[in-house]
């Protein structure tokens, strides 16, 4: 029987050490692909937008809330979606793909391209929004407040 509870907490523990692995290399693929310099980007777009929102909030107020985000967070949100879809062989090699100079450029290349599909898909977004309110005009719909006039 001591054998046996031995065993399983053998057993239990290389769970924890191959989940920690898994998980710290993991990670390692999130600093290797800027996954925490995205997400403050992110907050760049995000904040000038609630600026326009709150016109009367101080710079000030913006900088305090930028400064208490922490990064790890969300890096602590995203490692298990990729445990969920990498094995760890498949976050080693995508580790070692992201090393490459492709992997690289990527990297480089993954903010302004980020920003600027965000650009394109909010002038999509409104061309597709115009286009259906003067199609629903065309119909004879108006818009209404609302309370219904």
């Amino acid at each position: 029987m001591m054998r046996i509870a031995f065993t399983f907490m053998l057993f239990i523990a290389a769970s924890q050490s191959f989940s920690q692995d898994r998980d710290d290399a993991i990670r390692s693929l999130l600093n290797e692909t800027g996954s925490g310099k995205l997400a403050m980007q992110m907050l760049d777009i995000m904040i000038p937008q609630m600026q326009k929102m709150f016109p009367q909030v101080p710079t000030e107020v913006w900088q305090e809330f930028k400064g208490k985000i922490d990064v790890e967070e969300f890096i602590d949100l995203i490692v298990p979606i990729y445990k969920d879809h990498y094995s760890e062989d498949e976050i080693q090699q995508l580790i070692e793909f992201y090393k490459t100079p492709m992997g690289q450029k990527i990297v480089k290349e993954a903010p302004a391209i980020q920003q600027e599909s965000y650009a394109a898909g909010q002038e999509w977004g409104r061309s597709i929004a115009e286009d259906m309110i003067q199609s629903l005009k065309r119909k004879g719909y108006e818009p209404q407040d609302k309370d219904g006039t």
